[in-house]
């Protein structure tokens, strides 16, 4: 898992999600391990991919607001946008202090025309951003 790490810092996807693959493994239930893959897996425009390691990270882990987030990203990535706004929706509920889960919040909501709710999580992102 450090050579993928190693390996992703310097922006070598590729052969980082080859590492985690091989690191996959020998720690098939690790969280961290499948959050990294999806990770990737996001970042290369591959959210069905992502939302197979994601949902085993949740199978390990399911109060892990990350992995929440990440499956918020993959089924935004993957046009599914009532899922998007549900996922996002499940990490308020785990951590609501992260700014990023209200900014998405806000743009979905715009998006599906409430004006009132996408107000609010624009205020609870600035407001978190000032602290």
């Amino acid at each position: 898992m450090r050579l993928g790490d190693r390996l992703s810092v310097t922006g070598r996807m590729e052969a980082a999600l080859i590492e985690y693959t091989r690191a996959l493994r020998d720690e098939p239930y690790s969280q961290p391990l499948l959050n990294r893959i999806a990770r990737l897996q996001l970042q290369a425009g591959q959210p069905e991919q992502a939302l197979h390691h994601i949902q085993r990270a949740l199978d390990v882990d399911p109060d892990y607001a990350t992995s929440y987030i990440h499956r918020a990203m993959a089924h935004e990535l993957g046009g599914n946008l009532a899922a998007a706004l549900k996922s996002w929706e499940e990490v308020l509920h785990i951590n609501p202090f992260i700014p990023l889960v209200h900014e998405r919040l806000a743009a979905l909501y715009e998006k599906a025309g409430d004006k009132q709710k996408a107000q609010r999580e624009r205020e609870a992102a600035r407001a978190l951003q000032r602290r």
